[in-house]
């Protein structure tokens, strides 16, 4: 139970890592054909061609507010997907007189329903002739791309195709029109100059006495565009819950375990020491391990004390203790079997006792040490 609040503080600092992400992503370019971009997949030159033609361009991107029709939207492959109220509003929009340019490699679901827009089968090259003589002077479109291509409605007029694939259409609503293009790359920066891009996008761009483009459903409601998107609903409902949840957290551990009081003076035992680091051992399984080691330095410390040479063999230490120290040579031999039946047996006991055996074998206590403690 105690660790769900810090799973719920690394989802938020997940979701603020997304938001953070998605606002540097800004300043990159972005796949989703943005205005803001001046990459090759932005569509910041469009904005400039309208200015060019002398029709004044804005972006939707405070909030999902239209301009009054007569105006034409354009619409690239939202980011963030239309809710079913915004697909109603812009449907109402272009019936009362504005014109919709809506680009997509993949139809949003709600903007799809509202107009009757549907793909069909198979992948087709973007590039494509005139079906029908809607847009004066425009020969060839594309931008070398592969797409899905159009499927085309009962009152709708397939206006570019690729043999038999419908690669833009058009339909009237109301007093408004819909232009549906199967790439939204023929607009991007990199190809509104190819073949006869530029002049598609002025026909669409004189089509009205403003031209504005969706930013809005670009950049999740512009929460992580240029404003601080701490500041907006999303930013400051996931800052007061973390605040909330860091709070919870703080008090409800606010102890983590009995207080200890600095002061405590002098040196552990070496008994201690090695009980836990037997245990510790027998914890990961490293009982013979943890034994071979005891032996290996009690036998080291025995050589250096009687002087042998360290590449001794076991056999030349135990015949220079049984000449020079006969005690010593004991407790060795009884040391050693306790070991090996420690090992064996898996008891715990065992193994402590084997260990302070050896130990003290290794670092005898000195008359002087005896009375001191």
């Amino acid at each position: 139970m105690r660790s769900r609040p810090w799973l719920l503080l690394v989802a938020l600092l997940v979701v603020a890592g997304i938001l953070i992400t998605l606002r540097a992503q800004q300043g990159e370019d972005p796949s989703w054909h943005s205005s803001r971009s001046d990459g090759p997949q932005g569509t910041s030159a469009l904005v400039l061609y309208a200015a060019a033609l002398g029709r004044p361009a804005s972006t939707v991107e405070k909030g999902f507010d239209l301009p009054a029709p007569p105006a034409t939207l354009f619409v690239f492959d939202p980011f963030t997907g239309y809710s079913a109220a915004d697909a109603g509003r812009l449907k109402d929009w272009v019936e009362r007189g504005g014109t919709l340019v809506y680009a997509d490699e993949q139809l949003d679901a709600q903007l799809a329903q509202a107009f009757g827009i549907r793909k069909s089968r198979g992948i087709t090259p973007s590039n494509g002739t005139p079906a029908v003589p809607v847009f004066a002077g425009v020969r060839r479109v594309g931008a070398d791309t592969l797409v899905s291509p159009l499927a085309v409605g009962p009152d709708q007029a397939a206006v570019f195709q690729n043999g038999s694939a419908a690669l833009a259409l058009v339909a009237a609503a109301g007093s408004g029109r819909l232009v549906v293009l199967a790439d939204p790359a023929v607009f991007a920066n990199r190809f509104l100059g190819r073949d006869d891009n530029w002049r598609l996008a002025a026909e669409l761009i004189e089509a009205a006495p403003a031209v504005a483009i969706d930013e809005f459903h670009h950049d999740l409601g512009n929460v992580s565009g240029e404003s601080d998107w701490s500041r907006q609903p999303l930013g400051i409902g996931l800052l007061w819950a973390f605040i909330a949840i860091f709070a919870g957290v703080a008090l409800r551990n606010r102890q983590f375990g009995p207080r200890v009081f600095p002061g405590a003076t002098g040196e552990r035992s070496s008994a201690e020491h090695v009980q836990a680091v037997g245990r510790l051992l027998s914890r990961f399984g490293a009982r013979r391990l943890a034994l071979d080691m005891a032996l290996w330095a009690t036998r080291r410390a025995l050589l250096e004390r009687t002087g042998i040479a360290r590449d001794a063999t076991p056999e030349k230490l135990a015949e220079v203790l049984e000449r020079t120290s006969p005690d010593v040579a004991r407790e060795w031999a009884l040391a050693q079997r306790e070991a090996y039946q420690a090992a064996i047996s898996g008891s715990n006991g065992l193994l402590t006792r084997a260990a302070s055996r050896l130990h003290a074998l290794a670092y005898p206590v000195t008359p002087q040490e005896r009375i001191r403690r």
